[in-house]
């Protein structure tokens, strides 16, 4: 059996066994979870292998990629921005980048939009390669050339790799850094995280290596790989043009050239204690630092669109500021919560009234039901504990 290294306050001891049971199940190879309870942390365990083909165990320093919870942080920095007036996020993007206005329709678009997935921008309809994410900009001449989907504001899809180049974009333009270097200055930075959109070099040692799971006992719906989620993709389809475009196999984000990139929608990469530590802070004071104070916090976790997801068929799309919010399919932590799932079973997430945060990253990669089956578990044991 896989020994769970770490700490655990035993009010939370629920966490440590639906962990040391996921492990016991075969189903992790490597994984770290984290609670901060009260402002304080609260668990910090972890456990199993961070690179196989090194024989590296995962040890307290590992890092892991978390795919699209990465849009939390940056939904968290762009609040933060708005509230020391660096950033509006009302203010048209064409203001400051007018040849947005190439393809036509996207007059109105506003960072609220991009944020909250109603910009009509989920997919590109010119082909890219993988290669032209790392280069940042075809997929910026590709959005400025786009039609919209549909008309932006009127409706919402889920927006899994347009959406940081969207925001990366209007926070150059209005304050002239990139996304990771705004995240240091005004997140990571002031709390103290081990939390980066654009990994050092210095640090892809202690990364863990991402790999995908080979059976997920047919709840695998065939995404071949998507970059956030599984989505059935019929040919031809919004979904297939949204998430596999460029097509990307898991073994892909293991690349220097992606991790090195910024890519603000889903190569966001941390530990699970800083994970958690953000979260916390959008809740309330960690060590006498609040990232968001408590209009904002509210903003960032206030319904912007909730209805079908015209992206993902027979979704629901249920979204804040850069933060999924509860719905059937995907609680998190109860009404009031707030957070973000990504690729292969990660998720962050938190309660304000409970002052709760969690934080999960696997480096083994589920697929269908499978992806959700211990984060859930997690997130109902640490819920339950308070």
């Amino acid at each position: 059996m896989t020994a769970l290294e770490g700490r655990c306050d035993p009010a939370f001891r629920g966490v440590a066994d639906v962990l040391a049971d996921s492990f016991a199940r075969g189903e992790q190879l490597g994984a770290a979870v984290a609670v901060y309870a009260g402002g304080r942390p609260v668990v910090d365990l972890w456990a199993g292998v961070a690179d196989p083909r090194q024989e590296r165990p995962w040890d307290e320093g590992t890092v892991a990629m978390g795919f699209s919870v990465t849009k939390a942080a940056v939904g968290a920095l762009c609040c933060r921005l708005a509230q020391e007036g660096l950033v509006d996020l009302d203010e048209p993007l064409v203001r400051r980048w007018p040849e947005l206005t190439r393809g036509g329709g996207k007059e109105a678009v506003t960072l609220r939009w991009v944020l909250s997935h109603r910009a009509g921008l989920p997919a590109l309809r010119r082909p890219l390669e993988p290669l032209d994410l790392v280069a940042g900009q075809p997929a910026l001449d590709a959005l400025a050339d786009e039609e919209p989907w549909w008309e932006p504001g009127t409706a919402a899809g889920y927006h899994p790799l347009t959406f940081g180049f969207l925001v990366g974009e209007a926070l150059r333009r209005a304050l002239g850094a990139t996304t990771g270097e705004l995240l240091a200055r005004h997140v990571a930075g002031p709390l103290g995280l081990e939390l980066w959109v654009g990994l050092p070099d210095e640090v892809r040692p202690r990364l863990a290596r991402l790999e995908e799971a080979e059976d997920d006992s047919g709840d695998d719906t065939g995404d071949g790989g998507a970059v956030d989620g599984h989505p059935a993709m019929p040919p031809g389809s919004l979904a297939e043009a949204a998430f596999a475009n460029p097509p990307m196999a898991v073994a892909a984000w293991n690349s220097a050239a992606l991790l090195r990139a910024e890519l603000p929608a889903v190569n966001g990469v941390g530990t699970a204690r800083s994970w958690a530590r953000l979260l916390a802070a959008c809740c309330g004071p960690v060590d006498g630092v609040a990232l968001l104070d408590p209009a904002w916090r509210d903003a960032a976790r206030t319904t912007e669109y909730r209805g079908p997801d015209l992206v993902q068929d027979g979704v629901e799309l249920h979204v804040g500021l850069g933060v999924r919010l509860p719905t059937a399919a995907q609680p998190l932590l109860g009404p009031g919560s707030f957070g973000h799932t990504g690729t292969g079973g990660a998720v962050v997430a938190a309660l304000p009234e409970a002052q709760l945060a969690v934080a999960f990253l696997p480096n083994r990669l589920h697929t269908g039901a499978a992806e959700d089956r211990c984060r859930g578990r997690l997130l109902e044991a640490a819920r339950a504990a308070c």
